[in-house]
């Protein structure tokens, strides 16, 4: 996403300010936050909402799948997020990663080192090398809700995001699809209806909140 389209999804969904200097606990789990414009702009609720026990990191790209970004006009860099990683400081080493990938790649199919839902099994399988061994919690795709244009391949996302957990003992699926598909107005006259409101960045926000207690034994296992 160009730096102006960018700017338009900053205002048609949301003010993005700058968040507060967090205070954490000595020793709090490094949680880097892998995703595009709706995790982006879920930081500041990130920030605002995880106890001190966590130490959130952004690792966010507007526009992005995870094979890089729509091309052209924005260059091509099939490995824009190990890049990202590399270059934010204790990503690559983070304890654990949420992922909010796969709205972007649900327009047309691309191909296995472009933006796009073709190759998916590969495409999800070369961003988990890329996490090691550490926890990763995935929110899947309220595809009901989405745009009739992107419905082919936000399947297609969801289906594979499923299948890989089954390949890969560290990845958990969050079941935001579950929940948003209740909430039509978190996305409704948002730039290209597919980005959250306040309403449903705090939903989500809460859904990840809920899911990183449990994973580092803050809440009991439901």
């Amino acid at each position: 996403m160009r730096p102006a389209i960018a700017a338009c999804v900053i205002l048609a969904v949301g003010v993005l300010v700058a968040p507060a200097a967090r205070a954490t606990t000595p020793d709090a789990p490094v949680v880097a936050f892998v995703g595009d414009s709706n995790e982006m702009l879920a930081m500041p609720d990130v920030n605002a909402q995880l106890p001190p026990e966590f130490a959130p990191i952004d690792v966010t790209q507007p526009g992005a799948g995870i094979r890089g970004l729509r091309c052209p006009p924005n260059p091509c860099n099939p490995n824009l997020w190990q890049t990202k990683l590399q270059d934010t400081a204790g990503a690559s080493d983070a304890d654990a990663y949420v992922v909010d990938l796969g709205i972007n790649d649900t327009l047309s199919p691309g191909d296995a080192l472009s933006i796009g839902y073709s190759h998916y099994p590969m495409k999800i399988d070369w961003l988990m090398r890329s996490f090691g061994n550490k926890p990763v919690l995935w929110t899947n795709l309220p595809c009901e809700i989405e745009p009739p244009e992107r419905q082919t391949g936000c399947a297609i996302v969801n289906w594979t995001l499923a299948m890989a957990a089954a390949r890969w003992p560290n990845l958990t699926i969050l079941r935001w699809r579950r929940i948003a598909i209740q909430h039509p107005e978190w996305i409704a006259g948002s730039l290209g209806n597919i980005h959250l409101w306040p309403a449903g960045q705090q939903a989500w926000t809460s859904l990840v909140e809920d899911a990183l207690e449990q994973q580092f034994g803050l809440l009991p296992t439901p």
